[in-house]
């Protein structure tokens, strides 16, 4: 008889397993979503539940005892509690204010005696699911069951605004006096917010803040602060006090403290071939190099010297060289870079005529900026040569080459002082007392970030030190939710100094100008070029000099071709004396 009975193959039964694993996969995520969605639901329900209860708990005391702990009013209820239910903690706030209903007029316009009408009571729950924070709140009025009540007290109007005097929403005000209140208000969408019925008496202390930004507050009467400015508030019975506070996002400040560049450079004499690589018909011999084949030169040689990268470069400033053409011989020098482990070639753009290679010594390379000063990152620099002759008997000679170049030594655990031009009120001497005072250390590199910051004008000191550059100069305002960065060199402090930054008719920093400090009597005379990076030239050591008493000094400053020369006379230096000089 014929077997009718047949199995699955291989293949059949691979297929209905994926396709079983598809449908079981679907349906295990379909489940596992609705099952979020209910745990989603049931949290909110609990918060639900537990801002109704509290809502309605309000409304069952009597309307005297309605209120925070430290609140204002003040009552019974915690301003914050934590409650765990059905397996999730849920955090509970409950805010309690005076109402100024404006339907019988407002003590605010002067028109109702009365603005302590009524209580409204915020509740708002929030939750952790899942790493996502929600919350859930409702509010309700709660009136007094007669006549309102005259509550003894004062308001205040805050307002908040920014460093662009706009609104700010969502401030958190704080209003504390001990044994008092101690609660948070949060302005609305126009920066305000209204505190009824503030208890009378002094003492109050405000502060503001919000996620993110800079803080503002009042601040009490000290041995160290006995005339602060803002001071503690004073609540008075049925007066309006009006308040102002700016906050903005915070800054941070990012300082790097050198000692002045100092001139270094790198040479070769060619002693050995030990700083050059890719030599193509080009040997060194008897301290110079040549092409090869003595007797019976080639007639084309090129070489490569190996790279140069200054530690703490600050900028470079020339390269230079010695060197023998016969006639019927040339050798032109090109300068390279290296990025990324690949050499290129300095664009003309940057280093005018390096396409075609340079013949006469020295070349000024103070424009190729490194990144620390300018938009070019040239932080190492390689020298190329290629040598030519027409006659095998003859060959050009090199007898050495040199690149010149400025170092920049950070200082390393350096203290210096940083105060802001925001005061808080004055000292038992009349002096200002500052919001930000500090002294600031340096780490092992030289360079600290301030973070965070309120945005302000800051200056920058250190004792027993000048600042002989600053970029950008001193002080520095920052601006609010920016980074900033100051470079800075400090020298030994002499009596009397004198700091000079050049800028054009735009404001902007003119880094090629020739700068001439001078007097008749007591005779000087001193010529400096203005540094790359910031556009100053720095005196120290100088005999004091003061206009009124016919000591002045004057300065010349004078652009590439130095045809025109902007003079300015009668210039003051004391102590450590800076100036500005706008070009003309």
């Amino acid at each position: 008889m014929k077997n009718s009975q047949k199995g699955l193959s291989l293949i059949e039964l691979v297929v209905a397993v994926a396709i079983f694993s598809i449908a079981f996969f679907g349906l295990f995520g379909v489940l596992n979503s609705s099952m979020a969605v209910i745990a989603k639901n049931k949290a909110r329900l609990g918060a639900m539940a537990l801002v109704e209860e509290q809502i309605e708990y309000a409304r069952s005391l009597p309307f005297a005892g309605v209120g925070t702990v430290n609140g204002n009013p003040v009552g019974i209820l915690p301003q914050t509690e934590t409650i765990s239910l059905n397996g999730i903690t849920y955090a509970r706030r409950n805010a309690i204010f005076w109402i100024d209903d404006p339907s019988d007029g407002t003590a605010l316009l002067g028109t109702d005696p009365i603005s302590t009408d009524y209580k409204r009571i915020k509740v708002e729950v929030s939750w952790n699911f899942r790493g996502t924070v929600s919350s859930y709140s409702a509010s309700s009025n709660i009136t007094p069951k007669g006549k309102e009540t005259n509550v003894p007290g004062g308001i205040f109007n805050f307002t908040v605004f920014d460093y662009l005097n706009n609104n700010v929403s969502g401030a958190k005000i704080n209003i504390y006096k001990a044994g008092v209140v101690n609660t948070d208000r949060y302005t609305d969408t126009l920066g305000k917010w209204y505190e009824m019925g503030v208890p009378p008496g002094t003492g109050y202390q405000i502060t503001v803040t919000k996620l993110g930004y800079s803080t503002s507050s009042t601040y009490a009467v000290s041995a160290g602060l006995p005339d602060p400015d803002p001071r503690t508030l004073e609540s008075i019975d049925d007066r309006v006090n009006p308040l102002s506070f700016q906050i903005d996002k915070l800054s941070s400040k990012e300082v790097k403290a050198y000692s002045p560049p100092i001139n270094e450079s790198w040479e070769d004499l060619f002693s050995d071939t030990n700083n050059l690589s890719d030599l193509s018909s080009l040997v060194v011999s008897g301290g110079e190099l040549i092409l090869s084949g003595e007797g019976n030169y080639d007639l084309l040689g090129t070489a490569h010297s190996t790279e140069v990268t200054p530690a703490n470069l600050y900028q470079w400033t020339q390269f230079s060289w010695n060197d023998t053409k016969p006639a019927g011989t040339e050798l032109l020098y090109k300068i390279y870079y290296t990025s990324s482990g690949v050499t290129h070639l300095i664009p003309d753009t940057d280093l005018h005529g390096n396409s075609v290679g340079f013949t006469s010594s020295p070349v000024d390379l103070s424009g190729l900026n490194t990144d620390q000063i300018g938009t070019t990152p040239y932080l190492n620099l390689s020298i190329g040569i290629t040598a030519t002759t027409n006659d095998p008997l003859v060959t050009p000679s090199v007898q050495d080459w040199k690149l010149a170049y400025k170092r920049h030594i950070p200082k390393a655990n350096f203290t210096f002082h940083m105060r802001g031009a925001k005061t808080i009120g004055q000292d038992a001497s009349g002096y200002f007392v500052y919001k930000y005072d500090k002294d600031i250390t340096t780490n092992s590199l030289g360079y600290v970030t301030i973070n965070p910051l309120e945005w302000d004008t800051y200056e920058i000191t250190a004792n027993g030190f000048d600042v002989s550059e600053s970029c950008p100069p001193q002080p520095n305002l920052i601006t609010p939710g920016n980074l900033s960065t100051v470079f800075m060199d400090f020298v030994a402090h002499t009596a009397h100094s004198l700091l000079v930054r050049v800028v054009n008719n735009a404001g902007v920093e003119q880094t090629n100008a020739l700068v001439r400090l001078y007097r008749d009597s007591p005779s000087y005379d001193s010529e400096k070029k203005v540094g790359q990076r910031c556009a100053q030239a720095f005196w120290s050591n100088l005999s004091e000099g003061m206009s009124s008493e016919g000591l002045g000094y004057s300065l010349g400053v004078s652009v590439f071709p130095h045809t025109s020369t902007t003079t300015v006379t009668g210039i003051n230096v004391f102590g450590a004396s800076k100036i500005t000089v706008p070009l003309n």
